[in-house]
């Protein structure tokens, strides 16, 4: 019995382990116009697996590239789909991209 129930932990501890979820991050969220990203996966999923929807003035590009470049100032959303065994994971982040308008410097020349 006791060995039973150990091969069963490894089975199910070693099936927890191959599980994949979405996880990303990126070094810097804020940033002036044109604002060039680039996320981090921390999902474990193959990259072949992962597709990224970034939005922008409610247009959504999809792609399997890591880095975008926002060129309107605003709130943008980012999403992470993982292409799992038990079907597509997503993670989102609402308003996670700060990118905001460069302001002309104000001077006069005399």
């Amino acid at each position: 019995m006791k060995t039973r129930c150990i091969i069963l932990f490894f089975c199910v501890w070693g099936f927890s382990a191959l599980a994949q979820t979405p996880c990303f991050n990126a070094s810097d969220t804020i940033g002036c116009t044109p604002f060039t990203i680039s996320l981090n996966d921390c999902s474990g999923a193959p990259e072949s697996n992962i597709i990224y929807v970034f939005e922008q003035d409610g247009n959504y590009d999809s792609t399997a590239s890591n880095t975008y470049t926002f060129d309107t100032p605003g709130y943008h959303t980012v999403s992470q789909l993982v292409g799992t065994s038990n079907g597509i994971q997503v993670l989102t982040k609402t308003d996670y991209i700060r990118v905001v308008a460069p302001n002309p410097p104000e001077f006069s020349l005399f």
